[in-house]
């Protein structure tokens, strides 16, 4: 299991796989699950993104 990141860690991605996977190398578990986005209580002027998910929940291993 990975403790830290590099920038070419980040740099490289290009799928939502590879966030995934990124997040499960560091010891998260892969949840995603959809958000209801009322609920996050964004700024008034904030540009609202159509969807968004709970990606990974950190578990101690």
């Amino acid at each position: 299991m990975a403790t830290q990141l590099d920038v070419e860690d980040i740099r490289g991605i290009r799928s939502v796989a590879e966030v995934a996977g990124l997040f499960a190398s560091l010891g998260y578990a892969l949840v995603g699950q959809p958000l209801d986005i009322a609920a996050l209580e964004l700024p008034a002027d904030f540009d609202r993104p159509r969807a968004a998910y709970f990606l990974a929940e950190y578990r101690q291993r």
